[in-house]
C-alpha cells in the first residue's frame, strides 16, 4: 500500500477480518481517528480544515442474513457507544440488502421481506436515512449482460446532525466502471446551487379529491404499514 498510494495514510480491519474487507485511506491534511472496527464496519471520526468535524463508519456486509443481523448490531452499539446521536454521522458501503422492493428491478419482488423490515427498522432505531443524491440509482450489478440485475445495495446514509451541518451536500453515484459497485463522490466543500430548487408544498384540496383515501391507504401498504 505505502509504495502504490505514496504520502497516503491507511487503516484496514486485518485484526477482526483476516482478508481485511474493508481499507480507509485519507491524505494530509484531513485527520483520521479510528475508533472502532468489526468484521465488516470500521468507525472513525474524521477532521477536515474548512468543515465541522464528523464520523464515519464504513461497512461491507457479509452475504447471509445472520451475519448481517451482527452488523445491524454493531451499528446500533457504535451509535450508543460513541453517542452519535447527536453528533454529525455518516454511514456508507456495500450493505448487501435493499430495503424496499423498488430497489429491485423484478417485478416478483414485490413485497417487503423479513430482511427487508431488520435493516429498515435498524435504520429507523439509529436515525439515519439516505442522503440526497444524484447519479445512478441502482448501486450494484451482477456485471453479466446477458442476463443483468442491478440492485441499490451501496448506500450513504447520514443522521439528522449531518443533514443540519451538511444541508447542501449529495452523494454522487458514479457510472460502473471495473467493480460490481458504483464509485461514489461526496464532496464537502461544493454546495448545491440554490436556484431551482423549490420548497415542497402541500394544497389542501387534494384531500376533497374522492380518490385522495385511496392513494394514501395503498402508498401505506406499499413501505409495509409503517412510518
Amino acid at each position: 500500500m505505502q509504495r502504490v498510494c505514496q504520502g497516503w495514510s491507511y487503516f484496514s480491519n486485518h485484526d477482526t477480518d483476516k482478508d481485511g474487507r474493508i481499507i480507509l485511506m485519507w491524505k494530509f491534511p484531513a485527520s483520521v481517528n479510528i475508533l472502532h472496527q468489526s468484521k465488516q464496519s470500521i468507525t472513525c471520526s474524521v477532521s477536515v480544515p474548512g468543515t465541522v468535524d464528523f464520523y464515519f463508519t464504513a461497512v461491507y456486509a457479509l452475504n447471509l442474513r445472520e451475519e448481517r443481523i451482527t452488523l445491524w448490531e454493531d451499528l446500533k452499539e457504535v451509535q450508543t457507544t460513541l453517542f452519535l446521536e447527536t453528533k454529525n454521522w455518516i454511514v456508507g458501503g456495500d450493505l448487501n440488502q435493499i430495503i424496499h422492493f423498488s430497489e429491485h428491478p423484478s417485478s416478483t419482488v414485490d413485497h417487503l421481506t423479513s430482511d427487508m423490515l431488520e435493516l429498515k427498522d435498524t435504520l429507523m432505531e439509529i436515525g439515519i436515512m439516505d442522503l440526497r443524491y444524484q447519479g445512478c440509482s441502482h448501486t450494484w450489478t451482477n456485471k453479466i449482460p446477458a442476463a443483468p440485475i442491478t440492485k441499490k445495495l451501496y448506500k450513504v446514509l447520514v443522521n439528522e446532525a449531518w443533514s443540519d451541518s451538511f444541508p447542501d451536500i449529495t452523494a454522487t453515484f458514479l457510472p460502473f466502471e471495473f467493480s460490481d459497485h458504483t464509485p461514489c463522490l461526496i464532496n464537502l466543500s461544493t454546495p448545491l446551487p440554490t436556484t431551482g430548487t423549490k420548497p415542497f408544498k402541500f394544497l389542501n384540496f387534494l384531500t376533497t379529491l374522492p380518490q385522495f383515501l385511496d392513494a394514501i391507504g395503498e402508498a401505506w401498504i406499499l413501505c409495509g404499514n409503517r412510518p
